[in-house]
């Protein structure tokens, strides 16, 4: 059986058992407690899919850098710039006031945006026409980057 058919079963299997034991202010015993650790289970799942595509979205312009050189005819200048420096100051400048206000403020409003942001700016990356384009796209995709790790700690 196809993987993501099994995960996505699974994953309405447990937000089914949640949202049914959680709603019901009689609910109690092992059916609550039951509930309580599929969201959490849950939880864990989806920030270990968002810090798993975070490491494969850092890595998949090395990944791909031929066929992108190729297509969007840059030189090896430019594409060791799109690899480096843009997303790299971006991401690490942009994690420690994240982390800051994480600490100080919503989680997840944070990762939310953070996911949010990094996904429009992954799209828009695919979209790219050119260096500046793509340059501006992975720069964006840094900032998003930025708070989707720290907060989830």
């Amino acid at each position: 059986m196809n993987p993501l058919i099994l995960f996505l079963a699974g994953t309405a299997f447990f937000v089914w058992v949640s949202w049914h034991a959680l709603r019901k202010p009689r609910s109690h015993g092992f059916y609550r407690f039951f509930a309580w650790e599929c969201m959490l289970a849950l939880v864990l799942l989806i920030l270990m899919l968002v810090y798993t595509f975070n490491f494969i979205d850092r890595q998949i312009l090395a990944i791909l850098a031929i066929p992108i050189q190729k297509e969007l005819k840059l030189d090896d200048q430019e594409m060791g710039l799109l690899q480096g420096l843009p997303f790299a100051v971006l991401y690490t400048t942009l994690a420690i006031p994240v982390a800051w206000l994480a600490d100080r403020g919503s989680r997840t409003w944070i990762m939310t945006t953070a996911v949010t942001v990094w996904s429009a700016a992954t799209a828009l990356c695919g979209q790219a026409a050119g260096y500046g384009q793509l340059l501006v796209a992975r720069m964006a995709v840094g900032f998003g980057e930025a708070g989707g790790v720290a907060p989830a700690y």
